[in-house]
């Protein structure tokens, strides 16, 4: 018998320049995976519209319409949609109402939980709860000013030591080192 010649040609003997995928055993697992996957829906789905017995049911063609009863449509959802945004202007405008009512409710329980004591000619007013005393958010400069005064760049003394103004030579000496 006469040896054959296979016509396919073997991997380093490729026709194409390209260099073979380089595919990692982690992505070849998910791509086998998610192959897996679709082919077991389209069986699935395959055997459920076999297994199927009902007929899809013939759509009813709908008659087109006369202009004016479209229009009457229309006006009649305009004015569904006008009472919708008249109602909820009346709901935010109540919204308003009761949060004002809730504020003067709030400010009046303060104004009742709030005493006054009297040492000698300082007058000392206490609150409750302090959390609860209306506050109002601090301005740009005021904040500017407290993280000015608070300066957290400049350098602190250190406690153990003290100041170095008030040592010898040497101990201001041994400050400046450390």
């Amino acid at each position: 018998m006469a040896a054959t010649h296979d016509k396919t040609p073997l991997g380093h003997e490729s026709d194409s320049d390209e260099a073979p995928e380089v595919v990692t055993k982690q992505s070849a697992e998910q791509q086998a995976l998610t192959l897996r996957r679709h082919e077991d829906a389209a069986r699935a789905q395959a055997k459920a519209q076999a297994t199927s017995k009902q007929e899809p049911k013939p759509q009813d063609e709908v008659p087109e319409l006369p202009d004016d009863v479209l229009s009457a449509v229309a006006a009649h959802h305009e004015e569904e949609q006008q009472q919708q945004q008249e109602q909820q202007q009346q709901e935010t405008a109540a919204q308003r109402r009761a949060k004002k009512r809730k504020q003067a409710k709030v400010a009046e329980l303060l104004r009742r939980k709030t005493h006054t004591r009297q040492f000698g000619n300082i007058e000392v007013q206490t609150l409750d709860a302090v959390e609860d005393a209306q506050t109002r958010e601090l301005s740009d400069s005021a904040k500017q000013f407290l993280e000015r005064r608070t300066a957290p760049h400049r350098p602190r003394m250190n406690v153990l030591e003290g100041h170095a103004s008030q040592f010898t030579k040497k101990q201001k000496q041994r400050s400046q080192r450390s």
